[in-house]
């Protein structure tokens, strides 16, 4: 399935919309190297809204709204692939790209839905991450786990596997499971453990 793109006449944003309505997509800056711009859509009657930036080779989201941080990614293809099935060609999103931005979304919402109704086990997945980041790195802290380097990757599998064995779910890059759980932490202390109250009152956090 593809979605319907036309080059507006004025400079306001183009809007995509999906054919079956599962998203919206508002792009804000198209060049040469692919698109970045917003992406909004309903789950459940829970709105949503993230940045998101496409290219051929790959398609990131930063979601902005119930809740910022959650950081998530398709897999980032190689040459061969791109030139088989690309995400984007000319600035349209093909089947290819539909379809990795649908699970892009399920990233985002599944980690929001752990994040909601199970705070406590997802820290202490985290919890149990930092603790085998402390038996290479003692000076490893709690929030701060370095994203780059091998020990980032080796512990990022490793809270991954946790998610599968826990919550039988496979996120879809490992490492932005991690930088998202931490920056979730760092974000919302000390109200990350605090009810889902709390999180369905978060104001919007304009686009910039």
């Amino acid at each position: 399935m593809f979605l319907q793109h036309s080059t507006p006449a004025s400079q306001e944003p183009t809007v995509l919309l999906s054919n079956s309505q599962d998203f919206e997509l508002i792009i804000q800056v198209k060049n040469n190297e692919g698109l970045k711009g917003l992406i909004k859509f309903n789950y459940l009657n829970q709105p949503f809204e993230a940045k998101i930036q496409i290219t051929p080779a790959s398609i990131q989201i930063l979601s902005q709204y119930p809740i910022i941080g959650i950081i998530a990614s398709a897999p980032l293809l190689q040459q061969d692939d791109i030139l088989d099935r690309p995400y984007l060609s000319n600035a349209s999103l093909t089947k290819s790209g539909y379809q990795n931005v649908l699970w892009v979304m399920l990233d985002l919402i599944h980690l929001y839905n752990l994040i909601r109704f199970k705070p406590g086990s997802l820290v202490e997945l985290y919890r149990e991450t930092v603790a085998s980041a402390k038996k290479d790195n003692d000076t490893i802290e709690y929030g701060h786990i370095p994203l780059k380097g091998p020990l980032a990757h080796f512990l990022a599998n490793i809270l991954s596997k946790q998610m599968k064995r826990k919550h039988k779910y496979v996120y879809g890059n490992p490492l932005h499971l991690l930088e998202s759980v931490q920056q979730i932490i760092n974000t919302y202390p000390p109200h990350f453990l605090a009810t889902p109250k709390f999180l369905n009152e978060q104001e919007l956090i304009p686009f910039v």
